[in-house]
C-alpha cells in the first residue's frame, strides 16, 4: 500500500492539508486551532454536542455515495477524516453573510441564553434537516437528544424548531406585560427554509481525490512511528492484521475513546470503511446486520421493515429498534455500530442482553475460515467477549420471533437518553395461555 504523511481534508468549502498530522488530536482541537471556535470544547468525552458538526463522507460499496452526519468533534481524530468535508456553525450562517434559518429562529424564539451550547445545537439541528426537511416534534427531541444546555430548560429550543414542522407548529408565545399582551416572536419574520443541496464541486473534488488514490486513508505520523491504516476490503484486513498482529482496531471509536487516547498505539486498523461489513439483508429466519452497520443506518432499515412484516415475528426486532432509540445520543448514533457495542462488552450494555435471550449469532471471519458463535456463549466465555487473534467480527444474525414468543427488555438509569444503564434486564418467554408463561429467561 501507498503511504502519506500529508493530511487533506475539506473544511466549510476549502481544501486543507496537514502534514504529518498527528492521531492524538481531535477534530475540535484542530479547528479551534484555525480560528473556527464557534465549535466548543465541554466534556471532552463526546456527552454534551457544543463540538458538534457535520461531516460530510464518501460511502457505499464503490465509495461514491454522499453521507452527512453530525458528530461530535471531540472524541473524533482527524486523522480518521482524511478525504472528507466538515462544516461548522461559521460555515452554516453568520452575522457578515447572513443566519442560516436555523440559527434565525434559535436567537428569535429566545432559544439562547449563554449561548456556549448554541453552536453545537444549531449544527444538530442542520444536519437533522439535512434528513428530514420537515421533521415531526418526536424527530426534533430525537436529533437533540445529544445536546445539553443548563440554561432554557430546552423548552424555548424545542419550540423554535418546532416551526420547521408541518405537523407541530408551535403557537407563537405571548407574555403579559404592563397588562398588555406582547407577542415573543413574530412567526411571519422568519426566513423560508430551503434545502440546499451538497456542493457538486465540491463533491466531484472528493471523489476525484478518491480515484487518484485508492489508499488515500493510509496515513503515517513520521515523529510519532504511528500509522493509521484504513482498509477498503475483508481481504486488505486480513492482510493488515497479519502483518500487524498487535494493531488497535477501530469502526466508530465512541465507546473506547478514551481507551485508545491512554493506549497510544503505533499501529491503527480503520475498519470503517470496508463494504463486506455494511451489509444489511432480510433472510428467511431474520435479519443480518453487519458489523459495521452504525446504529442510525440500522433504525432507518428496521422503520419500515417493521411496518410491512407482521408483529408475531417481529417482537425481538421492536424491542432492538426502541433500544436504539434510546441508545446514546444521535452523533453517537451516527457513527457506533452494533458490532462495536457487542465486542466493547460494557457491562451496562443495552444490547448485548436482548441478543442473548434472542438466540443471535455472531459470524467471525479470518484469513483460514469463519465460525459462527452464540452472542451467549460469545460473551459468557472463559476469556471474555474477545476474538482470537487474527479474527473480525463479519456480521450478527438476529432471529424473527415466533409466534408465541415475547421479548422485553427494561432499563434502570438517571436519564432516558445517553446513560448508563444502572440496571437493565431482558427477557424472553413463551406466552401458552391467558396469565401463563412458559420458557421464561
Amino acid at each position: 500500500m501507498e503511504q502519506s504523511t500529508v493530511l487533506v481534508v475539506w473544511v466549510n468549502g476549502k481544501r486543507v492539508t496537514v502534514d504529518d498530522p498527528d492521531p492524538s488530536v481531535t477534530v475540535v482541537s484542530f479547528l479551534r486551532s484555525r480560528g473556527l471556535t464557534g465549535t466548543k470544547l465541554s466534556c471532552g468525552e463526546g456527552s454534551c454536542g457544543a463540538c458538534t458538526v457535520l461531516l460530510a463522507r464518501l460511502t457505499g460499496a464503490d465509495r461514491d455515495t454522499l453521507e452527512e452526519i453530525t458528530i461530535n468533534a471531540c472524541t473524533t481524530p482527524l486523522i480518521s477524516v482524511h478525504g472528507a468535508h466538515l462544516t461548522t456553525v461559521e460555515g452554516v450562517g453568520g452575522t457578515r453573510d447572513g443566519l442560516h434559518p436555523v440559527q434565525e429562529r434559535l436567537y428569535k424564539c429566545h432559544g439562547s441564553q449563554c449561548g456556549f451550547c448554541s453552536p453545537g445545537v444549531v449544527m444538530s439541528m442542520v444536519g437533522l434537516l439535512k434528513k428530514c426537511p420537515t421533521p415531526d416534534i418526536e424527530d426534533i427531541c430525537r436529533g437533540l437528544q445529544g445536546n445539553l444546555c443548563r440554561c432554557t430548560g430546552y423548552r424555548p429550543i424545542v419550540e423554535a424548531f418546532s416551526t420547521f414542522s408541518s405537523k407541530n407548529k408551535a403557537e407563537e408565545k405571548t407574555c403579559l406585560n404592563d397588562n398588555e399582551t406582547v407577542a415573543t416572536y413574530d412567526a411571519s419574520t422568519f426566513k423560508e427554509y430551503v434545502g440546499e443541496p451538497f456542493n457538486q464541486q465540491i463533491l466531484e473534488d472528493m471523489k476525484a481525490f478518491r480515484l487518484q488514490r485508492r489508499d488515500y486513508s493510509m496515513i503515517m505520523n513520521v515523529k510519532k512511528e504511528v500509522s493509521w491504516l484504513k482498509p477498503q476490503s475483508l481481504g486488505d484486513f486480513y492482510d493488515l492484521i497479519e502483518k500487524h498482529p498487535t494493531a488497535k482496531i477501530r469502526q466508530g471509536g465512541t465507546g473506547g475513546y478514551k481507551k485508545y487516547e491512554k493506549s497510544n498505539p503505533k499501529i491503527i486498523l480503520d475498519i470503517s470503511t470496508i463494504s463486506e461489513l455494511q451489509i444489511l439483508e432480510k433472510e428467511s429466519n431474520g435479519i443480518k446486520i453487519g458489523s459495521g452497520v452504525t446504529f442510525t443506518n440500522l433504525r432507518n432499515y428496521l422503520a419500515p421493515l417493521l411496518e410491512s412484516e407482521p408483529e408475531e415475528t417481529t417482537r425481538i426486532l421492536r424491542e432492538l429498534l426502541s433500544i436504539i432509540n434510546c441508545l446514546a445520543t444521535e452523533q453517537v448514533r451516527n457513527v457506533a455500530s452494533l458490532g462495536g457495542s457487542i465486542l466493547w462488552a460494557h457491562p451496562a450494555s443495552d444490547i448485548i442482553p436482548l441478543l442473548i435471550v434472542s438466540g443471535a449469532t455472531l459470524h467471525i471471519g479470518r484469513k483460514a475460515g469463519a465460525r459462527d458463535v452464540t452472542v451467549r456463549d460469545f460473551c459468557t466465555g472463559k476469556d471474555g467477549a474477545k476474538l482470537q487473534q487474527g479474527e473480525i467480527l463479519l456480521a450478527i444474525s438476529i432471529p424473527f420471533s415466533k409466534n408465541s414468543a415475547g421479548f422485553k427488555f427494561f432499563k434502570h438509569a438517571r436519564r432516558k437518553t445517553a446513560d448508563l444503564a444502572i440496571a437493565n434486564m431482558a427477557v424472553a418467554y413463551e406466552e401458552v395461555e391467558a396469565g401463563r408463561l412458559e420458557n421464561v429467561e
